[in-house]
């Protein structure tokens, strides 16, 4: 027997595949575990402290732009998301940081099985694809980074998720969370409004409306208000870790407005070209396009995991082929 054969014997066979997935399972409990521990000791993003100021009527936008010299705003917890989600996070502000912390790490577990299940969902996954797509995804180091950073990458990938799956009203407000992090807004957006989605109405008024009664607690109701998450992005960005904004911008020295410029107008091809459809392959090309034109550190590599589904519910040579690969990937980051 040659051993290509041999090869495709044995994993062909069925024992093989549940010992396979039987040690992906244990590695994805020890890793998301190792996550929840690095998510106790560090949590060094999570926006709990700039929660915590808007809570007690402070601007954090403000704060920090001023320098923030009581160091009230901890660790890398730098304030660069829409006002929503401080509205959002409204409830960590009750608890200590230690509390928060493990809130936070639970939550993003259970928002990481969310994610799992809607691409299950999205892709008609069988139990053993849903199964591999779970465990390595559990396992990959840009999950168990975010996890353990205290990120808010998951809220966004599930959010996405949520609006890409729900056909009803809930889908605007699941968009509007989603943008606060907007690194992965514009080609969402963009293809959104070529399809003429109605949601793209009514989650921007959401976002402006958040904005306000953000601006009315702190008691800044400034039209500067509107922009300041963008200018506390613009003082603390740092260069991705593999697009195309960060190789112009960092590695080039281009001006922040043209490589902003190129990275748009990809994004507008991309829009523009999967208008006509709304099927998983759409949602899976649109999370690769929006990671390889914006910058995204290691840990928004979780965004890969709509690319995961529609591989494994792929039943072409190529799509096997690539499967390996984008588990290594996965793996890798």
């Amino acid at each position: 027997m040659t051993m290509p054969r041999f090869v495709s014997n044995l994993a062909a066979n069925k024992y093989v595949k549940y010992v396979f997935l039987l040690v992906l399972g244990l590695g994805a409990l020890v890793s998301t575990a190792q996550g929840v521990r690095n998510a106790l000791t560090l949590s060094k993003d999570f926006q709990w402290s700039p929660s915590v100021l808007f809570w007690d009527g402070i601007n954090p936008y403000t704060h920090y732009l001023q320098g923030n010299v009581d160091e009230a705003i901890i660790l890398t917890q730098v304030p660069n998301y829409l006002h929503a989600l401080y509205i959002l996070f409204a409830p960590f502000a009750f608890v200590d940081f230690e509390a928060a912390k493990l809130m936070w790490a639970i939550t993003n577990i259970g928002l990481a099985v969310g994610s799992i299940l809607f691409v299950r969902k999205i892709f008609s996954l069988s139990t053993q694809q849903s199964l591999l797509l779970g465990f390595v995804f559990l396992m990959s180091t840009p999950l168990r980074n975010g996890i353990g950073n205290g990120q808010q990458n998951l809220l966004i990938l599930f959010m996405f998720l949520c609006f890409w799956s729900f056909k009803n009203w809930p889908r605007a407000a699941c968009l509007s969370i989603a943008f606060t992090k907007y690194s992965f807004a514009p080609v969402f957006f963009l293809h959104a409004l070529f399809r003429r989605d109605r949601a793209l109405i009514i989650a921007p008024l959401i976002l402006l409306a958040s904005a306000i009664g953000f601006g009315a607690w702190v008691g800044d109701l400034s039209p500067e208000v509107l922009i300041q998450p963008l200018l506390v992005a613009k003082s603390s960005a740092h260069s991705g870790a593999a697009d195309l904004m960060s190789i112009l911008r960092f590695d080039l020295g281009m001006p922040f407005a043209v490589t902003a410029l190129v990275a748009v107008a990809g994004a507008a091809y991309i829009a523009w070209r999967t208008k006509a459809s709304e099927d998983g392959q759409t949602l899976a090309i649109i999370c690769l396009a929006s990671l390889a034109f914006f910058q995204h550190l290691g840990y928004d590599y979780i965004f890969l995991l709509p690319a995961f589904g529609y591989l494994l519910s792929s039943r072409s040579a190529a799509g096997k082929a690539w499967k390996l690969s984008l588990s290594a990937t996965l793996l890798h980051f």
